[in-house]
């Protein structure tokens, strides 16, 4: 009977299928009278959704459960509408080439039998089509014309191709394929299409193309065109390709084969298999689109499966999670009929929550990158001036041109590696002046640049007193009874007085020179004698100079204040900037060597027997700027402190720790490994902190120096994400952050996260001005721009954004944002990350040719994986050289609550980076990797 009915089956013509009546294997809905309708047709743009019925993306168990599967099914479909998803394309045979469907034609699949081995009414491709109906979804058969089974041991002992072995070959790989080569073989497959269209409310038919016979599937796909068209459903009939860079080249694609045939189907499923990074998704779309336009409707496939789980190294295609996201981006501006998304499962399980993104990308009036950034067509000089000196052997001199015409430099052709027409090239310049003549057509620019000779030091002279040289030039304090050294930089051979607590003092020359006038330094000592108590700290005022020379008697006032310090009293500093660091030492090697940043009002006592024209020490260890604090005055002055009993305060992101009388008092602190150890100095009593029913346990000590170090640790569960140091009246407040977490919402994972971006200068200052000054927009404005993209697409996945400048305030000629107000910002918004967006530039004397990439700087521990993820990211996505993350002291970067970066995305000096950075899908791409390396630390 077998080989009857197979047999017979393979002959059958479409009025037998229309006649035939439900027997056998075919229990499931009844056979229509006539042919079955589209159940929901979609017009317009299509949304599409791959989904595999016997792999991960419909799990059917055995024996077959309808109730399981219709939920399933209601719960796939429910998913793609609240995505936008108007399309569903699934499979309709399992992985033995069974029907996962009623056929008259294939053997039904075991999926869909009972504990009894019956078919009680089991049918996916009806299931499918009534979930997707109520969501308004139209839903494609998908039908493999090749491919059978991955062996012929695992194909289906009746599946006809089995049972004739005429009608299928095994491939080099062992897999079981159809033979269509016999008509036989073509007739069953066409005459599966049509009981398809026929029994089901589906739209139509995905033929599948796996590229191993262009030639023979063109024939295939058009015989089963046809057949489908005379049942007059009106179904769409549709073909799956994949076609990558090689295969294009090589001319075996279903392109070229179609062209041949004379076929063409109703629309092309085009899984372009390339990166937009490297430009191959870029010109498969563009060759796609050409071979496609007034022949068939064009839908890319974006394929989940090709994204990399370890940023390529499994040799995945896409080592950019965000891959797809940039390839429907890439669409806007072709003519394409929608996209088709391969991979429900591989969709649903991203970390990165990339269908979110592409939905964002569906709405056609949602811009990824609001601020716009161009380059004007012109021709000129893109440097601030075309005329100026300098004393540099080389200078990079740049210029804009029709990149259209060939540009000349002193009457040689340049090569131009840009597409809007900038030029940049360093050049030498010889002593005197240095003319260098752009000229493209009848237009002419000169850049003249003078070097002048060098002259001899010796021969320099000065007239006045240094400002800067004169003691002291920045706060200082002397110790009544010590001798104290003042002294400036005046013209030689003049004379030099000091006044100092109303005593004058002669000041000398330290050494000869050849003539009067070359700047020497003078100095004097004197034994510091003011009139003030032992037990007093007081401000004496600035230091008085004379200067006569030449006749001419001239009085300056030094820029600092000395205070005087009695000879049992303690001089205390307190910091008077938002912030301060405090570097081992005062030179210039350690500038950035920190061993703890102090807040606004914290308190020390200064160490006098360490002395520096630019920095105090400190009793705690250290050395401070003198610009970013104030002394102290009074008697008996003391900040030994005694505290109170800690309370502990629950508040929205952790804990907080409140310790009383404690206000002022210096702190240092080592943050790592989930682990927080903070010393607090110059305590002199009181009640050790301790925590009661906090996230986090508190341990302290004292030692007999006056110092109680707590160790703060997370509890179970906790991971510590931050903490910060405040001063609330006479209390000190510690607060220590928990790690934010990703919300259980899958469209909005970041609900509840707050996000500062630090778009970097703006206002009157506008940072770098980039290769296309004049003509194009500078550092201010494109770092808005990152801005304000990656503020669109974090916004879009329910983070709260802060940006510390709008738009609205870039313009703002009164407007200079310090870096300490943006640290405000971000601690008012009470951020879980903070990121600043700069772009580099190399000085004019170097080629900025040359300099290429990204750097992204960190302070604190914790920022560290922040800053590696983004610069690995970014680089990824864009392409760009990734120049590393380093740790450094940008004021910006030095907030404990939050990890915290700043980044140099790119050179806007070079042209043609320039031109790379102003692109909006650079400028997505860019704001996508911010968000991946958001998501990414949180996770």
């Amino acid at each position: 009977m077998k080989t009857h009915r197979f047999r017979l089956a393979a002959a059958l013509t479409a009025a037998m299928i229309v006649l035939t009546a439900l027997t056998g294997c075919m229990t499931g809905p009844r056979k229509p009278s006539s042919p079955a309708e589209s159940a929901v047709t979609v017009d317009g743009e299509i949304r599409g959704l791959f989904i595999h019925a016997t792999g991960q993306d419909l799990i059917i168990q055995s024996p077959y459960d309808a109730g399981t599967v219709a939920q399933s099914l209601d719960q796939i479909m429910s998913y793609a509408a609240e995505n936008g998803i108007n399309t569903v394309f699934m499979d309709v045979h399992d992985a033995k080439g069974s029907a996962l469907y009623t056929s008259d034609y294939m053997p039904t699949s075991e999926l869909m039998l009972d504990e009894k081995g019956k078919n009680s009414g089991g049918d996916i491709v009806y299931e499918a089509v009534r979930a997707a109906k109520k969501q308004n979804i139209q839903v494609y058969a998908v039908i493999n014309t090749t491919y059978i089974a991955e062996s012929l041991g695992i194909a289906s002992e009746d599946h006809p191709a089995v049972y004739d072995s005429s009608l299928s070959y095994e491939d080099g790989n062992g897999a079981l394929r159809w033979n269509t080569s016999k008509k036989d073989s073509i007739s069953t497959l066409t005459n599966i299409a049509r009981e398809l269209c026929y029994n089901y409310g589906i739209s139509g038919l995905v033929l599948n193309d796996d590229g191993t016979d262009p030639q023979t599937m063109a024939k295939v796909f058009s015989a089963i065109d046809q057949a489908v068209d005379e049942l007059g459903t009106g179904k769409k009939i549709g073909v799956y390709t994949q076609i990558t860079p090689q295969g294009l080249e090589s001319g075996n694609n279903a392109l070229n084969a179609f062209s041949e045939e004379g076929y063409a189907p109703d629309f092309l499923l085009a899984d372009l298999q390339g990166t937009t990074v490297s430009g191959d998704y870029t010109q498969l779309l563009n060759d796609v689109s050409a071979a496609t336009e007034g022949r068939c409707d064009l839908i890319t496939v974006h394929n989940m499966n090709l994204i990399s789980a370890d940023s390529g190294a499994d040799g995945k295609l896409y080592a950019d999670p965000y891959e797809p996201a940039y390839q429907i981006y890439e669409n806007r501006g072709h003519s394409i009929r929608g996209t088709a998304i391969e991979g429900y499962s591989a969709l649903r399980s991203s970390k990165y929550y990339l269908m979110d993104l592409m939905n964002s990308l569906y709405d056609s009036n949602y811009d990824i990158c609001p601020y716009e950034l161009t380059v004007e067509p012109g021709f000129g000089s893109t440097l601030q001036s075309d005329t100026f000196t300098t004393s540099s052997a080389k200078y990079f001199i740049s210029v804009i041109s029709d990149p259209d015409q060939p540009l000349y430099l002193n009457d040689s052709e340049v090569t131009r590696t840009t597409k809007n027409g900038l030029y940049g090239q360093l050049v030498s310049l010889s002593y005197g002046e240095n003319e260098f003549v752009f000229t493209q057509g009848d237009e002419s620019v000169t850049i003249t640049i003078t070097r002048p000779e060098p002259t001899s030091t010796g021969d320099s002279t000065i007239s006045r007193i240094t400002q800067t040289s004169m003691y002291p030039s920045a706060i200082s304090a002397a110790r009544v009874g010590e001798e104290l050294t003042i002294s400036c930089v005046a013209p030689s051979g003049s004379t030099v007085y000091a006044s100092v607590l109303g005593q004058q003092v002669q000041l000398k020359q330290a050494v000869a020179t050849a003539k009067n006038g070359i700047a020497a330094t003078y100095t004097a000592d004197l034994i510091f004698d003011a009139p003030i108590d032992s037990n007093e700290v007081k401000n004496m005022g600035n230091v008085t100079y004379t200067l006569v020379y030449g006749g001419t008697t001239t009085t300056y006032t030094s820029s600092g204040e000395l205070y005087a310090v009695g000879e049992n009293a303690q001089l205390i500093m307190q910091v008077t900037d938002y912030m301060s660091g405090v570097t081992v030492d005062d030179s210039s090697e350690n500038a950035g060597n920190f061993l703890t940043t102090l807040i606004e009002g914290s308190q020390d006592y200064v160490d006098l027997s360490k002395s520096s024209t630019t920095h105090f020490y400190l009793q705690s260890g250290g050395a401070i700027r003198k610009e970013t604090v104030t002394l102290l005055e009074g008697k008996d002055l003391s900040i030994d402190t005694t505290i109170g009993t800690t309370d502990t305060v629950k508040v929205d992101k952790g804990d907080e720790f409140v310790i009383p009388g404690a206000a002022g008092t210096l702190w240092h602190a080592d943050f790592a490994d989930n682990k927080l150890v903070l010393d607090l100095y110059n305590i002199e009593d009181g009640a050790l902190p301790t925590a009661d029913g906090s996230k986090f346990t508190l341990a302290s000590t004292m030692t007999s120096d006056g110092i109680v170090q707590l160790t703060v640790t997370p509890k179970d569960g906790v991971t510590f994400w931050g903490y910060d140091v405040t001063y609330d009246g006479e209390d000190l407040v510690l607060y220590c952050k928990q790690k934010p977490q990703i919300s259980a919402s899958s469209d909005k994972p970041l609900e509840g996260i707050s996000i500062v971006i630090d778009p970097g200068h703006g206002g009157y200052d506008p940072g770098s001005l980039g290769a296309a000054y004049g003509y194009g927009s500078t550092e201010d404005e494109i770092n808005m721009a990152y801005a304000v993209a990656t503020e669109q697409i974090l916004e879009g996945l329910g983070a709260d954004v802060t940006l510390t400048l709008y738009p609205d305030q870039l313009d703002d000629q009164e407007e200079k944002l310090v870096l300490f107000d943006r640290m405000k910002i971000a601690k008012e918004a009470d951020a879980d990350v903070f990121i600043s967006m700069h772009h580099n530039s190399v000085d004019a004397t170097a080629d900025a040719n040359n300099v290429t990439g990204l750097e992204v700087y960190y302070f604190t521990d914790h920022s560290e994986a922040l800053a590696a993820d983004i610069a690995a990211s970014i680089s990824a996505s864009t392409g760009r050289t990734n120049r590393g993350d380093f740790q450094s002291y940008y004021v910006v970067t030095k907030m404990t609550y939050c990890p915290a970066v700043l980044t140099e995305i790119g050179y806007i000096v070079n042209p043609a980076e320039y031109e790379d950075l102003i692109q909006p899908e650079t400028i997505f791409r860019t704001a996508a990797s911010f968000t991946k390396s958001i998501l990414d630390v949180l996770s």
